[in-house]
């Protein structure tokens, strides 16, 4: 789905004409983070990049689709942006960053009935492991020594594996991990990673004047505790 949302306020209409482009917003089905609701793509990062880009003046498309395709849009076409992302190390050189919308660590993943025991990473090497496409626990894992691990075109195609006996263990945002037993889904954590920061990430052509109006608007929407506002309704 692809609409556009451009600032109302009266305020904000001199601020958008000032910008010669309109940014591309990126994003996938993600709950907590990002999903839809009837028409409307809302969630955690969602609404915080919605109001940073009200603040900011500016005018925006945004998409929701599969993640490898957001991301990879991202890394390739300037002035566009893709949330909400985890500021990995091997991430940090291919984008500007406006956060952070969050902090959030990953966990491995279990069915409730599985009797795998883990006390570290090197522990799950053993067992297939499986995520998304473009997800950044990927590259964690080959680095710990993972020699495959099973990536399918969403979370939601992931899950069903891991649910299937098809995979041992499935990497997750622990939010994502919470959003799921909320629902009811029979899984247990097995492992928690080290926490990251979530930011939207533009790809480094993004206009200048538009990375410092929303590095402004990131730093008011924090100072006035709209962005604990926006967090706390989805924890």
């Amino acid at each position: 789905m692809l609409r556009t949302m451009i600032a109302a306020a009266a305020a904000c209409v001199m601020a958008c004409s000032s910008f010669a482009a309109e940014l591309n917003l990126m994003t996938e089905e993600y709950p907590p983070y990002n999903f839809k609701q009837g028409d409307e793509i809302v969630g955690m990062g969602a609404e915080q990049v919605f109001e940073l880009m009200d603040r900011a003046g500016l005018a925006y498309d945004v998409e929701l689709t599969r993640w490898s395709r957001a991301i990879g849009l991202a890394r390739r076409n300037p002035d566009t942006c893709v949330f909400s992302t985890f500021r990995t190390a091997d991430r940090e050189a291919a984008f500007v960053w406006i956060g952070p919308l969050t902090e959030d660590r990953s966990l491995l993943i279990k069915t409730e009935e599985s009797d795998i025991a883990l006390d570290t990473l090197e522990d799950a090497l053993e067992y297939s492991v499986g995520t998304q496409t473009g997800e950044f626990t990927v590259g964690i894992l080959e680095a710990a020594g993972f020699a495959q691990v099973e990536q399918a075109p969403s979370m939601a195609d992931a899950l069903k594996k891991l649910l299937a006996g098809r995979n041992d263990l499935m990497a997750v945002p622990e939010l994502y991990f919470k959003a799921l037993r909320e629902d009811g889904v029979p899984v247990v954590s097995a492992l928690a990673l080290p926490a990251l920061e979530v930011a939207l990430a533009c790809n480094p052509q993004t206009e200048d004047s538009m990375v410092a109006a929303l590095r402004a608007a990131m730093t008011s929407m924090i100072n006035d505790g709209t962005q604990s506002a926006i967090v706390a309704r989805y924890q």
